[in-house]
């Protein structure tokens, strides 16, 4: 429960870890996490997180270790990935033939299974979420592989892009694993499922490492 202390005996564990020589990738789903056991390592514990070891948001593990190095793979675009904001000028998808009933590419999210779902539409669109799932869906997922193709993803596209290295490529999750012996993650129960679905491709390699 809140406050039981699991932030806490997490950043004791990377501390603990390290000491024994050990490298340790310990992430969090939110920054308030990611500080709280920065502030138990640096105030409690008196310990330096040296560049072996990583501490940060598991998007940020995803962006650095993955997403960055080997996106370009399973996107198709000759650079390295971009993650663009919700502002960023992404293109409109249209709906029965009028350019004026439309929504922003960004609000349809990919889900594991590499179909779209559109969580939420502004007041009086003409559509619920579920229709505009349903009726944009085969325009966005080609219009989000044409701008990955690119070399722009979304924040949330950025997940779903890390997890298709991960799971199509094991040898790189092998590669990305061998860099710690531990990945410790804090507020797993607020962790996406876009990110909790690569995970299992790096904690294998993980297990074959020991």
């Amino acid at each position: 429960c809140p406050g039981s202390g699991k932030t806490r005996a997490g950043g004791v564990r990377v501390a603990r870890l390290a000491d024994d020589g050990l490298r340790v990738a310990a992430c969090s789903y939110t920054n308030v996490g990611v500080e709280q056991i920065r502030r138990v390592l640096a105030r409690d514990l008196d310990f330096t997180v040296g560049p072996r070891h990583f501490v940060g948001t598991l998007h940020s593990f995803l962006l650095r270790y993955v997403l960055h190095p080997f996106g370009h793979l399973v996107t198709r675009s000759t650079t390295t990935p971009r993650v663009m904001d919700d502002e960023a000028g992404w293109p409109d998808v249209t709906f029965d033939g009028d350019n004026r009933v439309r929504l922003p590419l960004w609000r349809f999210r990919f889900l594991p299974d590499g179909s779209l779902c559109v969580r939420s539409v502004p007041g009086r669109f003409r559509h619920s979420a579920e229709d505009a799932t349903r009726i944009g869906q085969a325009d966005a997922l080609r219009m989000k592989a044409a701008t990955a193709a690119r070399g722009r993803v979304s924040f949330d596209d950025a997940m779903y892009w890390s997890m298709r290295v991960l799971l199509d490529h094991p040898h790189l999750a092998a590669a990305v694993a061998a860099r710690f012996d531990e990945l410790l993650l804090d507020e797993a129960h607020g962790t996406s499922e876009l990110q909790l679905a690569g995970l299992p491709a790096i904690v294998a390699a993980l297990a074959q490492q020991l």
